[in-house]
């Protein structure tokens, strides 16, 4: 079970009557699209994938199981694999995961004293 953003279904559509469903999908390379439209349905169909290719039940049914259980009521649960992975290192999986799609993907940081610098003159707070 995955929840999803209507930035992975809701855009790029060629016939705007046309009802969105379960089975849409935002085009990612559509040109239009803006880097956070593509990176929700590159991020979503990634996950789709991942799930997918998993050969252990139990690997997608964190969510039922936790549904199900009345021994998980008003209880916490973290769905945890493997090591944390920090941003940049997110950036340069799919770099190297998505061939030539993934050539413009950055995986450039800047120093935390710049970000908090730059910080303290946005606007939108």
């Amino acid at each position: 079970m995955l929840t999803s953003s209507f930035a992975a279904v809701g855009y790029s559509h060629k016939e705007p009557g046309k009802l969105i469903t379960e089975t849409s999908w935002t085009d990612a390379n559509d040109k239009n699209l803006s880097a956070y439209l593509r990176s929700k349905t590159l991020a979503e169909k990634a996950a789709w994938d991942f799930i997918a290719s998993q050969a252990n039940a139990n690997a997608g049914s964190a969510n039922l199981r936790a549904m199900v259980n009345p021994k998980a009521n008003g209880q916490r649960f973290l769905a945890l694999a493997g090591e944390i992975m920090w941003l940049p290192g997110i950036a340069l999986l799919l770099k190297n995961k998505m061939g030539d799609k993934g050539q413009k993907i950055t995986t450039k940081t800047l120093p935390d004293w710049l970000v908090r610098v730059v910080a303290l003159f946005n606007l939108r707070g």
